[in-house]
């Protein structure tokens, strides 16, 4: 019975039915999936399969405007056929979603559009963010320095953010003397509403506005009255990481949360395109991520500026007296994320899972270190061993990290910079990676890093620098010349107000 009622419903909107009125066929199948709904015999819903054309049609036009490998036509099969039907039962707003995939077409020829010349000089910046510029948190710390950094060059910046006291009170104390003016909102009162208001309210006026992912989006005013340049940054190609991990589920066949991740997809990829649209100039954190943004977006080249290594955070701390004389404890391993931040959880559990069992086979004393704010009670319990210590939030990171003798980056998804990598290099401490955790970074596995993808690689390559002292070492120092030569923050400040001012 359900197969012929698809056959039917495509009947229809093939056009076979042309001498029957669309509308009465419609109306005659829907009467019929109510009362079969009614009796439990039929799970699909009508509303679904009316649905199903247009969006799939214009979802197809997105996913095949997307770069990579992706099996667009299994894609866009996959959606239509089950998670669209599945998902209206779960009250999904398809109306919305038709809304979205439209104005992602809109925003794309947008940002093909002329952009706005910039001023000649640059004295003012105002820094827009919906993650607080906090030091616990990658892209929050990012945005941290780069504050920091341009008020020692003589920038009068200001910070338009969404804030937490309980979380970000002592970054905020840290940041405030490089502010001009401030505006910190809660996440209900963050929107173009109290921006613009705020901007009229203290008669304020900058030359540059910097926009940064992800929901500062949708306050990038649409004219340049206020702000006469606006620059986007994406601190990861949302849309990207999407189509990654989409990837990865239709290779392995696991398609469970697809729909999900579907419609993830759809929502960063409108706020992107909608940065795009409005946006005089692009930042991005890796190549990849640059070079997916112009082929998505058909903006010019974005320019790529890293993250470099925290003065506040990283190298001023590693001056302490206290820092210095804490000695590396044997058999130490440990990995320092934001798990609020999915990817990380992702990562840890990958390793838990996967790689723990191998080293503590071989290795009966090692303990692994889980550090970093956000860790959920149902991780800890599941992976409660006296040979794993959850750490948590530290006030010190360097203090956290210093005593270990190898640290671990072992990410399974996500896209952007992996700022985590470099705390490690810049303390010499040498580290196993996953190719994601290590992507686009000059690390050259064997040589300043072990990188592998295979969990018993990656538990024999911790195993060794366990167990090998001198080989620890070298790889530590070699790891800190990469980061000395490539992740100080000075020429990447540079290029950023180059970015600014050319």
């Amino acid at each position: 019975m359900k197969n012929t009622l698809m056959r039917m419903l495509r009947w229809v909107y093939r056009g076979i039915w042309i001498q029957v009125p669309v509308n009465f066929v419609r109306k005659r199948i829907s009467f019929f999936l109510a009362n079969e709904v009614q009796k439990g015999g039929l799970a699909y819903s009508f509303k679904a399969s009316v649905y199903a054309q247009d969006i799939n049609s214009k979802l197809k036009f997105i996913l095949e405007s997307m770069p990579g490998d992706i099996s667009h036509s299994e894609l866009s099969a996959f959606y239509t056929e089950r998670m669209l039907i599945e998902a209206v039962e779960k009250n999904r707003p398809f109306d919305k979603l038709l809304l979205d995939l439209s104005n992602i077409e809109k925003f794309i020829k947008m940002a093909k559009e002329p952009k706005k010349s910039v001023p000649a000089k640059v004295n003012t910046v105002l820094f827009v963010t919906s993650i607080f510029p906090s030091v616990e948190h990658g892209g929050g710390l990012k945005t941290f320095d780069t504050i920091q950094e341009l008020a020692v060059l003589g920038y009068k910046v200001s910070l338009y953010s969404h804030y937490n006291e309980s979380v970000d009170k002592k970054s905020y104390m840290d940041l405030l003397p490089s502010l001009t003016h401030v505006r910190l909102v809660d996440v209900e009162t963050f929107g173009e509403a109290d921006f613009k208001d705020w901007l009229v309210r203290g008669n304020l006026t900058f030359d540059l506005g910097h926009y940064v992912w992800p929901h500062s989006c949708t306050l990038i005013p649409t004219d340049h009255n206020r702000i006469k340049c606006h620059v986007f940054e994406f601190i990861e190609t949302t849309s990207r990481r999407c189509m990654m991990e989409i990837d990865e589920m239709l290779k392995d066949g696991k398609n469970k949360k697809l729909g999900a991740k579907l419609f993830e997809l759809v929502e960063c990829t409108l706020l992107e395109a909608q940065a795009c649209a409005r946006s005089d100039k692009f930042i991005c954190i890796t190549e990849k991520d640059a070079e997916f943004s112009r082929d998505l977006f058909k903006i010019a080249e974005p320019a790529v500026v890293q993250i470099g290594v925290s003065r506040h955070a990283i190298l001023d701390r590693l001056k302490d007296s206290n820092i210095v004389n804490i000695q590396t404890k044997p058999l130490t391993v440990g990995f320092i994320g934001n798990y609020n931040h999915y990817p990380n959880i992702d990562g840890i559990e990958w390793y838990l899972d996967n790689v723990h069992p191998k080293v503590l086979a071989k290795v009966p004393n090692y303990v692994f270190h889980v550090i970093g704010f956000g860790l959920p009670n149902k991780l800890k319990e599941k992976y409660r061993h006296g040979s794993i210590n959850f750490v948590g939030p530290v006030d010190n990171v360097i203090e956290a990290l210093k005593p270990l003798q190898v640290c671990v980056a072992p990410l399974i998804s996500g896209a952007g910079f992996r700022v985590k990598l470099n705390q490690f290099s810049v303390m010499s401490k040498p580290t196993v990676s996953t190719t994601i955790g290590a992507c686009g970074m000059p690390y050259v596995s064997g040589e300043s890093i072990f990188i592998s993808d295979d969990p018993s690689e990656f538990a024999e390559d911790v195993v060794t620098l366990l167990i090998n002292p001198n080989l620890n070492s070298q790889m530590g120092l070699r790891a800190y010349e990469v980061v000395e030569k490539n992740y100080f923050w000075a020429p990447h400040i540079k290029k950023l107000v180059q970015v600014y001012e050319s």
